[in-house]
Formats: structure tokens, sequence, C-alpha cells
């Protein structure tokens, strides 16, 4: 089953991951730079010390296909869960456990109840045993924990936390939705409760863990990004409004004469910074993260520019396709009449009388081929307040553009 498509908004996760660190260093006095430092690693750390001794109290690997129908794995599972070692931060709260309310609002108390019926202990185990074992399809797996304990959220996500960390994750639904909400991403989990809504789910931190490590963060986990959420939804107020101001796109009325001062770019002159080398990967994933703001802010101004023409139909048909490079364009939008608007995005800076971006042989191809094709130069893509310049492609020609890199193709023949 392929992943579901999670669309986040960039420009509105890097205000949120600035309103956090405001947040973050107000409170504890250090900005939010790693997960493995100051109030983020106190908060969230526990939550790899519960696996880790969760893991460790299962003890999978003991298991036998004897033990079935004994009850000894069930009880395994209950110990795995509840974890609440004295003195220590390894503390179980990834689900209810009961303690606040009592024994019958404790997610897993299915697990008790089944202790009680052999025939419900044995079909139990034998779908504990098959999903650890990996003996069972994991969206069967799903279905068969909620056919015996209900559609428990929280618990059936923390079993499957508890198979594999490094592909799964915990939910507290109503605290996600509204970290999700607070990035852009419309996506709901409160009283969803299946494997389809899970893999969404899952796609959803996927994609928060990505922003993070293109916004400058290393060595991040799906569980980090699972903290993030968390930390999100607690530390930051949601505010009315919108934290990202989108423009509509202003049309560039001349192009100017091409200038005769350029020169081809030494690619040695940008080896350096005044601190050092240029770290050439950082970099790279800057100039993703800041493609990606543009490219969400485009996307968001040509709905606004169909809503606002009158073509709200039209408007929900906008589509960022750039994820397929071969089609040399980053949205597919449409005119007010309705013939189809190709958009290639550019990230800009600089002063406001001359522009330059980078082109690729297909985009310039593309923009070639089709009548019908716009560049939009988006400027403060990682600000509240964006601007949005475009123009069509047939009025960029070959005069504008100037070589900055080359292939080399040496052939050579063996003696």
């Amino acid at each position: 089953m392929p992943s579901p498509e999670v669309n986040l908004s960039y420009p509105l996760f890097h205000q949120r991951c600035l309103q956090l660190n405001e947040a973050i260093l107000k409170k504890s006095g250090q900005p939010f730079f790693s997960f493995e430092e100051g109030l983020p690693r106190d908060w969230e750390n526990y939550k790899k010390k519960v696996c880790e001794e969760g893991r460790k109290r299962l003890a999978v690997d003991e298991w036998t296909e004897d033990e079935i129908g004994s009850g000894q794995i069930i009880r395994r599972l209950i110990a795995a869960i509840e974890i609440d070692i004295p003195n220590t931060d390894t503390t179980n709260n990834l689900i209810e456990s009961g303690k606040r309310y009592g024994e019958q609002t404790r997610s897993h108390r299915s697990l008790y109840e089944a202790l009680h019926d052999p025939g419900v202990t044995r079909s139990y185990e034998q779908l504990i045993y098959d999903l650890f074992k990996e003996k069972i399809p994991r969206d069967r797996a799903f279905q068969g924990f909620i056919d015996h304990a209900g559609k428990i959220y929280d618990y059936i996500a923390y079993v499957f936390f508890l198979y594999r960390p490094e592909r799964y994750a915990p939910i507290k639904t109503t605290h996600f939705d509204r970290a999700f909400s607070m990035m852009g991403i419309p996506l709901k989990t409160a009283r969803k409760c299946s494997w389809e809504n899970y893999q969404a789910y899952l796609a959803a931190l996927r994609e928060v863990k990505k922003a993070l490590e293109l916004d400058g963060f290393v060595d991040v986990s799906l569980i980090h990004a699972h903290s993030f959420c968390w930390m999100l939804e607690h530390l930051v107020k949601e505010t009315s409004g919108d934290l990202i101001s989108i423009p509509l796109p202003e049309e560039v009325k001349v192009l100017g004469p091409v200038p005769t001062d350029r020169k081809n770019r030494d690619p040695d002159q940008n080896r350096r910074t005044p601190n050092g080398p240029i770290d050439y990967e950082a970099q790279h994933r800057k100039n993703i993260f800041l493609g990606r703001c543009a490219e969400y802010i485009a996307f968001r101004a040509e709905i606004r520019r169909l809503e606002m023409a009158g073509r709200p139909d039209l408007a929900e048909q906008v589509n960022i396709v750039s994820k397929n490079a071969a089609l040399g364009y980053d949205i597919k939008s449409y005119d007010e009449t309705g013939e189809e608007r190709y958009i290639e995005v550019k990230a800009i800076s600089g002063g406001n009388t001359r522009h330059s971006f980078y082109l690729t042989q297909n985009e310039w191809r593309t923009c070639t081929r089709l009548k019908n094709y716009y560049f939009y130069l988006v400027s403060g893509a990682k600000t509240s307040e964006p601007k949005i310049h475009f123009f069509k492609g047939s009025r960029l020609t070959e005069g504008h553009l100037t070589p900055s890199e080359y292939i080399a193709s040496i052939p050579y023949a063996r003696e």
C-alpha cells in the first residue's frame, strides 16, 4: 500500500519553529537547536527510555509458539505498557494507564479481560506473536487489535511503536490534530482509528521530520518529529488569523534589457565564508527548504487569485506537481478562462532591480515548448510577508541566460 500524500505548509512550519524556539528560550533560557539538548531532551527523552524498557520487558526473542495461550505473552505486553520506574523519568504516559480515572479507563484493559477467557487468551496471544514475529501483514494485525480491543488508538499505536520504533509512533489524537492544524496539515485522527488513518498520521510525522532536517536540525528521528508536534501544541498558542500573509502575484510589466557586464560565475569564489569553508550539504538543505516555502506560497497565491476571480472550481484543481521533476514545472494552475497555466517557482533574494535564479535544461526546454508557462519569483519566502512577481516564460530569451556549470564528458579507451 503506497504512503498517503501529506502536504505541509513549509513557510507556516518555519514560523512555528520560530515561535517554539521563542517559547523554549523563555521557559528554559536556552534556544531550541537540538532534540538532545536542553528542554527538548529533558521533556521528551523519556520516550526512548520507555520504548527500550518496553522492548526489554517483552523479550520477543525468547518467545516460543508453545507459549501461545498460556497468558505469558499478554502479561509481558502488560508489563511493557505499565512502565513506571521510581526516581527516574522512565514513566509511560504515551497511553492512558488508568491511574487518574480508574482501571476501567486504561487503554489496554482488553489484555486483562482476555486473561479470563482461555479462547480469547489464545487468539489474542496468537495475534501479538504473529505481529512481533512478522508472520502477519501489518494492516491485518492492526485490524486484529481493533477486533480484540476496540478502536483504542493510543493503545494500538503504542504496540506498533514497541514493534518497530523506527517506523511507527505513539499517538494522542486530540493533541496531534491541533499540532497538525498549526502547521497547515489537513489531517484528523480523533475517532478515526484505522490502518489507513494511522498511515496518514505516520506520513504527516515523516513530513515534519523532513521539514526539521531541511530547516537545519540534524539526526532527526520519527520520535523527534513526534516530540516537536507535542511541544508545539503545548507551548505555542494558536493565533487568530494567518501567520503568513499570502500575496496576490504581481506581474513584471517590463523585463529589463539584458545586462552587458555579466560574468560567468567563478566556481571557486564562494568556497569559503568568513568563518571557514562552506558546508555544502547544509546549504543544499537550506536551499531545498527555501524552495519548498516559495512553492507553497505560490500555490496558496494561485488559489487565492482564482477564488478572487470568481473561479473557486478552478482553485480547487490547483496542484503542486514538483515531485515529478520530468514535468519541468512546479505547479499546475489555470487562467480564469480555464486554460492550463504551468508555473515554475523560484525563491529569490536581493534588491528590486535585478534578480537571478537557476534554471535547469529541462525547465528551459519546457519553458520554450509550453505557451502558457510562467515564472513565479518569490521573495521573503521565510518571512511572514512574502512577495510574488511573475512573468510569462516566452519573455525569457537565451540572452538572459548565463552558464554557471558545465558537464565534462571525457571519452577514453583502454590500451
